[in-house]
């Protein structure tokens, strides 16, 4: 993979968008001062292909409150193709991911996007991953030497290196086959274990033969005499219920009669009050002809009241007609007497404010000046902000200096201890270290002199220790004097934002005040018109015109509202009047119909009698057929008792029967169970098997010893560039035990380097030559690793990778840089070393500003 361009914006430090060209670049140096952003440009890419970076979900967006979306676009070379990775992650939303590839139209001119995108970002995350055939943890081992981690393979203790090497060489995969087959092992002794249990549960069956065969044949017997007893009793049982139809037919005749009874009282029952309410309105017609006279009367008088009415009708609608004529002036005068107020107020308004702000202007003035006193004292304090972070960075080089050579120091006090171990537990003429000849005296002073070693080397020790909290002591005072400096930034952002604001107030009130001046006269002019009624003349002279008209029609309101509601008091003398026309034309037809309704009221009356008798009668028979009716629940219920018996003898047969049959089909099962029993015992042998050979001392302990040949060779081009020719590695995968009678070897991954002292095992190393010997195992690895996945390495990426080198270590470290540079498209080296910057042909500077994070190539 070749890196073409990457677009940031709203990720981490990466507040507004920047973009980075990777077009013309081959090997260069990122720097800039430590948090400044060099390190998120490798978080953006890692984020952009594989979704994962240092932080994880919404923490990967910039904290600034303007940042609504992280999003990195990268598009990069692979195979010879152009490929294009866009991936964000919106605030309090979902991350969304689009693949593209490049390809150009029909007459290859014109270069054009085509998406490779999936329907979810999962399908996308995995097609990308095809696509480059690297996952995440892969293209960082591979592609990357992350800070503070091109150590992390060596500086393991051996028995650890080979756990390492398997997870950066993939081999983790063998560990989840070998917990696979484990399970699939344990599932096939669990079927074992249930195959053995279900043969020995139909050998208990098959021993119940002789037993079930006796308890069918009396079953049988037993069903035989409950059939004859259940055939007499359905008998007996027929002839009852024939009795008892009988009965039921009289007791349906008793029901019909009495349902007939009671519709005809319910009959009569309407019969009676429809009558008695024809009476109620006969009553009512005969009192209303009573007052015929007195109806007629009223009903004249309300005519008069009418006729009186309209003449006063349509003198309001003259008056009114002139009225609504005068509406539309009122409204005039009184919407630009309105108007003039709503203006007025609005001036006194502006001149109660005008009077308000003036108060507060020496005040304003006052404040405006200590605001800025207090601004120039911020910024001289913010000044000493740079000379903090310098100190700062020198510490953090000390502290790490005075780490590396305390843990040198640990290391070899670990060899002398041994080394003090075995001269004190072996005996004889011979040193147990080189084997040459050693007498008693001899080795009571090697042992003497490396005790003194021991003890120089813990005093050395302990005096680092002490240097090393004092530094940390001073990088946290350091860290917290920045940290305060950091909130007087603030309070300079603050106080400056202050200052800005209070000087627009002073503008604003200068600019009202000039405006109150310029219109004070029209003010006064509005006073004086609202004062004299001085508008509108000509509408007010057409309205008195209208007025004079109105008063010459004569038209008293207060006599028409009188005489509507005169009106309305004899408003009820037209239905009564109504009322009297219809009373007098129904009586007749009331009195017939009543005299109708008490003979069907009479016949029904003798209807009801006879059907009474009939019914008692009926129900009478009834009654005495009750006393004297069989005990047909009580036949049932034996009845009953008998098919239920007969169906659980039925039941129990077929259970038996079932039994017996059953033993034949558990033969063919027994025999075909101990079919597959045998098969799962082979089987369970194979999978043990595998099991062995997927386990650290099978396949995975092959595939290493074959990686590290090859991890030997590339390590060692590397480190005799890096040495001049003057160290070389070799890896050991087995050494023996301390024990000496134990013959076998000890599993292990030690590594010995070969210099012009002899050959010493790494850990005798420290500063700068371990980490050269850590660059050449770091970057073997990783061509190694890339080989492996089928990936070609293209891009190298070292961070902070010079801290711990003299300077003779660094010339050398950027050689070999230079030296392999052929062998990758992009290299790209981050540092915080300004002595450094100019040994890069090309330079990415990166700073950090209150926009965010800045990228700067030259």
């Amino acid at each position: 993979m070749i890196p073409i361009s990457l677009r940031i914006s709203g990720f981490l430090s990466y507040k507004d968008p920047v973009e980075l060209d990777f077009s013309n670049i081959n090997l260069a140096c990122i720097s800039g001062s430590n948090g400044a952003g060099k390190s998120s440009i490798l978080d953006a890419m890692t984020w952009v292909l594989f979704g994962q970076a240092r932080k994880r979900d919404e923490s990967i967006l910039n904290s600034h409150p303007d940042v609504k979306m992280a999003e990195v676009v990268f598009t990069f070379e692979y195979e010879d193709q152009i490929f294009r990775v866009i991936r964000a992650l919106p605030r309090g939303k979902t991350t969304s991911l689009e693949f593209q590839i490049q390809a150009g139209n029909d007459e290859g001119e014109i270069k054009i996007w085509r998406s490779l995108t999936e329907h979810s970002v999962r399908e996308t995350q995995n097609r990308i991953q095809e696509t480059l055939r690297l996952d995440y943890e892969t293209f960082v081992n591979a592609a990357f030497f992350l800070q503070g981690k091109a150590d992390e393979f060596a500086q393991q203790q051996p028995g650890k290196r080979k756990e390492i090497l398997s997870n950066i060489l993939g081999l983790e995969q063998w560990e989840l086959f070998r917990e696979e087959t484990g399970e699939l092992r344990r599932i096939a002794e669990r079927e074992l274990a249930l195959n053995d249990g279900q043969i020995q549960e139909i050998d208990q069956e098959l021993a119940e033969e002789t037993e079930r065969i006796e308890h069918l044949k009396t079953l049988e017997n037993k069903m035989i005499q409950v059939s004859n007893s259940r055939i007499t009793m359905e008998s007996n049982l027929e002839q009852m219920k024939t009795l008892a139809a009988s009965l039921e037919h009289q007791r349906k005749l008793v029901e019909t009669l009495k349902a007939n009874l009671d519709r005809t009282l319910i009959t009569r029952d309407d019969l009676v009050k429809r009558k008695e309410s024809r009476e109620d309105e006969l009553e009512k017609t005969h009192s209303l002809i009573a007052r015929a006279e007195e109806i007629k009367r009223s009903y004249e008088k309300l005519l008069d009241l009418q006729k009186r009415l309209g003449e006063m009708d349509n003198l309001a609608k003259s008056y009114k007609k002139y009225e609504n004529e005068t509406l539309p002036l009122l409204k005039k005068i009184e919407t630009k007497k309105t108007n003039l107020e709503f203006e007025l107020n609005t001036f006194r308004m502006k001149e109660t404010e005008i009077l308000a702000i003036n108060l507060t202007l020496p005040g304003l003035k006052n404040e405006i000046l200590e605001t800025r006193n207090s601004l120039l004292a911020i910024e001289e304090k913010l000044t000493q902000k740079e000379k903090w972070n310098n100190e700062i960075q020198s510490s953090k080089e000390l502290h790490g200096e005075l780490k590396s050579s305390s843990e040198n120091l640990t290391a070899i006090s670990l060899e002398m201890k041994e080394r003090i171990e075995k001269l004190t537990e072996t005996e004889g003429a011979e040193c147990p270290l080189c084997g040459q000849p050693l007498t008693q005296l001899e080795r009571e002073k090697l042992i003497t002199e490396l005790e003194n070693d021991v003890s120089n080397n813990r005093a050395e020790y302990q005096k680092n220790q002490s240097k090393i909290k004092e530094v940390i002591s001073r990088i946290q005072e350091l860290e917290k004097v920045l940290k305060d400096s950091q909130n007087l930034e603030n309070e300079r952002l603050s106080i400056s934002n202050s200052l800005t604001k209070l000087e627009e107030n002073l503008d604003l009130i200068n600019r009202k005040n000039k405006e109150w001046e310029e219109q004070s006269s029209i003010y006064q002019d509005l006073i004086q018109k609202l004062e004299k009624g001085s508008y509108l003349e000509e509408v007010r002279d057409e309205l008195e015109a209208i007025t004079t008209k109105m008063d010459a029609i004569g038209y008293d309101a207060e006599n028409h509202e009188k005489m509507i509601e005169s009106v309305l008091e004899f408003s009820s003398a037209q239905q009564d009047f109504t009322a009297l026309s219809i009373a007098e034309g129904t009586i007749k037809p009331i009195e017939d119909e009543i005299g109708n309704l008490e003979k069907q009221i009479s016949t029904l009356t003798d209807e009801i009698n006879g059907q009474m008798a009939k019914y008692r009668e009926a129900n009478d028979n009834l009654e005495e057929a009750e006393r004297n009716k069989p005990d047909i629940a009580s036949i049932q219920a034996e009845l009953n008792d008998l098919f239920a018996g007969e169906s659980q003898l039925n039941r129990e047969i077929g259970a038996a029967r079932q039994r017996v049959a059953v033993l034949e089909d558990q033969k063919i099962r027994k025999k075909r169970l101990e079919g597959e029993r045998e098969n799962s015992a082979k089987k369970i042998e194979r999978l043990k098997t595998l099991e062995r050979a997927f386990g650290k001392d099978g396949v995975p302990a092959l595939l290493i010893e074959q990686a590290l040949p090859d991890i030997e060779t590339k390590a060692n081009e590397l480190l005799e560039r890096l040495s001049d020719g003057s160290m070389s590695i070799r890896f050991l995968t087995q050494a023996a035990y301390k024990d000496k009678k134990r013959n076998d070897l000890k599993e292990t991954l030690d590594i010995q380097i070969m210099d012009g002292s002899g050959v010493r095992d790494y850990e005798m190393f420290s500063g700068g030559e371990a980490f050269r010997v850590n660059f050449a195992i770091r970057l073997a690895l990783s061509k190694v690793l890339s080989h492996r996945k089928g990936a070609r390495l293209q891009t190298l990426i070292i961070d902070e990778g010079f801290g711990s080198q003299d300077n003779l270590g660094r010339q050398r470290l950027i050689e070999a840089i230079n030296s392999v540079k052929d062998d990758f498209e992009k290299i790209l080296i981050i540092t915080h070393l300004d002595e450094l910057k100019d040994t890069f042909q090309t330079q990415i500077q990166v700073t950090k500003s209150e926009n965010g994070s800045e990228i700067r190539v030259f």
